[in-house]
């Protein structure tokens, strides 16, 4: 058929510029789809659909577990795991999941 290019055709006829908005759309995409690790409080907030306020009440409480990036600072970067987060939504804990519980924690998130 007249007018249909592979890929390949398509991407060696496009501008410099137009390769990398296609680029930079293509990251995008990808990250977006593509769960995140670490958390910070605000993005861990967001992910418990909760204020940050609330979070670092979990996290005082002793219900959420904490990471800071730099141990010796006190006001350093907090970092939740993912794993952490899901296991309070899904558990009320992040700490002592039972072999069983961990084991269903892992099948839900793959």
């Amino acid at each position: 058929m007249q007018g249909q290019y592979s890929v390949d055709e398509l991407l060696l006829k496009m501008s410099p510029e137009v390769l990398e908005l296609f680029q930079s759309i293509l990251q995008r995409i990808l990250q977006q789809n593509r769960p995140m690790t670490w958390y910070t409080l605000k993005e861990a907030g967001e992910y418990l659909r909760c204020g940050v306020t609330s979070v670092r009440g979990l996290i005082k409480e002793g219900k959420l577990k904490s990471y800071r990036l730099d141990q010796m600072k006190e006001k350093s970067t907090i970092l939740l795991h993912r794993k952490d987060l899901d296991s309070l939504v899904l558990f009320g804990r992040c700490k002592g999941l039972m072999p069983r519980e961990r084991q269903r924690l892992n099948t839900m998130q793959t």
